[in-house]
């Protein structure tokens, strides 16, 4: 069994309020229950994230993120609204985060 991964991260800070970032990862995961296959073709998923941080006041943060996973070599893992296997996903998230 054989796990390998890499990732690259970027992150842009356009003035004091307001940051944009970006990250990429990829994922190799040969016979492994992690990812739930046994074929060795069939582990590989890539990731892509962008990111957008506003910073209205010190101690309070919003951040929304829209993500894309992709499986590779005809690989299904996730599923569509209609519950059909597919080879790719999409999720967006909103944050707010408060420090107190």
């Amino acid at each position: 069994c054989t796990s390998v991964g890499a990732a690259a991260y970027v992150q842009q800070t356009l003035d004091d309020h307001l940051k944009i970032a970006g990250r990429a990862e990829l994922l190799h995961d040969s016979a492994s229950a992690t990812l739930g296959v046994l074929d060795a073709t069939h582990g590989d998923l890539a990731e892509g994230t962008a990111t957008a941080t506003y910073l209205p006041a010190k101690g309070f943060t919003l951040r929304v993120d829209a993500r894309v996973d992709a499986a590779l070599h005809g690989y299904q893992p996730f599923f569509d609204r209609d519950g059909a296997a597919t080879d790719t996903q999409l999720t967006a998230t909103l944050g707010a985060v408060a420090e107190f």
